[in-house]
């Protein structure tokens, strides 16, 4: 650090829990801390390949609002910025960030401060999900309380009207009422499912035959439709806890969604391996995350998802099909998270779309693994 202002903040560099960046009056970086280097750069650029850059041209700061706060900040206005999305320079992973920019007197350049709030912008997001999710299944139940009555009353009495009438055109008529019945009730059936909290039975699956199975009920659907399947399991695999059934309607949901996608043909591609996890720690005391996960991708050769959607697929009742009703994916993420995964839209450059089911391997510490 340059030695005129080293007295005053040589200690905020060695001990923030921040990451600083130290920019003199040109917006050159003259000094970042360690925190700063670990956090954003690792091993992409080294601290005296940084010094004497300009900070915009780094990931952090190319976009429109942190440009304009920089200027704003080199000519002597404090400067904060909440929530700013970017790329890691390390390995481009998507980040957010609080930064708080404090300009030094005498015009000798200004120091930035950098917190990641990645993880707990997420959490919020998740909490704020559920609550959502929550106030919508009381709702919704409600509803499906006031229908179900009258929808069996609307029912019986358009099949005794079919069994009394010998009109032809009135035949048909009756027969549109009950076939929009019948779709009514896969409707308030599916509902039901989405907010029933029912309990899972967790027990040792190998996800490669939970796959197998999800394969072989959609077999016949996939082959109507032209679409050929295969799958690919990478090295050993090792069992995770989980409800099978619950876990195999997901899959199915996956294939499913993935060949209405392929309207004249395609592939369907399932990959299983074993990662390193992004879990750590304990689930309770009687249980530990290893280092390893199980992963599941259902990947085709569809059209893809559109970027303005994407946010927006897990959404309940979002759709962007004439004869679907959107409870789809709600469904599957439920499902999946009820037994300690996450799945999550992979985003691809490539062809098509991905979807990654992630489970941790769960461990008992008294002995015995899964």
């Amino acid at each position: 650090m340059r030695s005129d202002i080293e007295p005053e903040y040589k200690a905020a560099f060695s001990s923030s829990p921040l990451s600083i960046i130290f920019l003199d009056s040109q917006g050159r970086i003259i000094d970042v801390n360690d925190h700063y280097l670990k956090r954003f750069e690792e091993s992409a650029i080294s601290k005296n390949e940084l010094l004497g850059k300009k900070i915009d041209h780094f990931p952090l700061f190319l976009n429109e609002p942190v440009a304009v706060g920089l200027k704003k900040l080199l000519n002597g206005e404090e400067v904060t910025w909440k929530e700013i999305k970017a790329n890691r320079a390390s390995d481009n992973k998507p980040v957010i960030v609080n930064m708080k920019g404090i300009p030094l007197d005498q015009n000798r350049g200004a120091l930035i401060f950098i917190d990641d709030v990645t993880k707990s912008v997420h959490i919020r997001e998740e909490i704020l999900h559920k609550h959502r999710l929550a106030c919508l299944g009381t709702l919704t139940a409600e509803v499906i309380h006031e229908i179900q009555n009258p929808l069996s009353g609307i029912l019986i009495n358009a099949q005794l009207l079919l069994e009394g009438i010998e009109d032809s055109e009135l035949k048909s008529s009756v027969r549109e009422i009950l076939a929009g019945c019948d779709r009514m009730r896969g409707i308030v059936d599916d509902l039901l499912n989405f907010v029933r909290n029912q309990p899972s039975k967790h027990e040792p699956v190998q996800l490669e035959k939970l796959a197998e199975d999800a394969v072989r009920l959609a077999s016949k659907f996939l082959k109507e439709l032209g679409v050929k399947i295969s799958r690919i399991v990478e090295g050993e695999v090792p069992k995770i806890m989980a409800d099978p059934l619950q876990l195999v309607q997901v899959i199915l949901n996956l294939l499913i969604n993935a060949g209405q996608a392929m309207k004249s043909g395609g592939e369907i591609k399932i990959t299983i391996t074993a990662e390193s996890s992004s879990c750590a720690g304990f689930v309770n005391e009687h249980e530990r995350l290893p280092e390893k996960d199980v992963v599941l991708i259902v990947s085709d050769t569809g059209p893809g998802i559109p970027i303005e959607i994407r946010s927006h697929i897990f959404d309940p009742f979002f759709t962007t099909r004439k004869t679907g009703h959107g409870l789809g994916l709600a469904i599957c993420e439920h499902l999946v998270t009820v037994n300690h995964g996450i799945l999550k839209l992979l985003d691809t450059q490539k062809q098509g779309a991905a979807f990654e089911l992630r489970f941790p391997v769960i461990t008992k510490v008294n002995g015995g693994s899964c």
